[in-house]
């Protein structure tokens, strides 16, 4: 698709319609990356979800992210 498909996509912003997100590449990368963020950001979500379960985030980042019992840390042996 034309670059002008490109949204600005956050947090603070009703999402834009379905396909206008996912037939542009663009905007489901910011859709993950602004995903990705507000599961990190929430402290409670992270010690409720991962005190049993490891969680492990990739977004954009090189290197994923493990969290356990809302502890995060960088878990370089699942990097490229």
């Amino acid at each position: 698709m034309a670059p002008s498909c490109v949204r600005k996509l956050s947090t603070n912003t009703p999402l834009p319609p379905r396909d206008a997100v996912l037939k542009c590449a663009a905007n489901k990368v910011q859709l993950n990356q602004l995903i990705c963020e507000l599961i990190m950001d929430d402290q409670e979500f992270l010690d409720k979800v991962t005190s049993t379960y490891h969680l492990v985030v990739s977004a954009v980042k090189p290197v994923p992210t493990v969290v356990h019992k809302g502890k995060k840390r960088a878990e370089l042996q699942l990097s490229e």
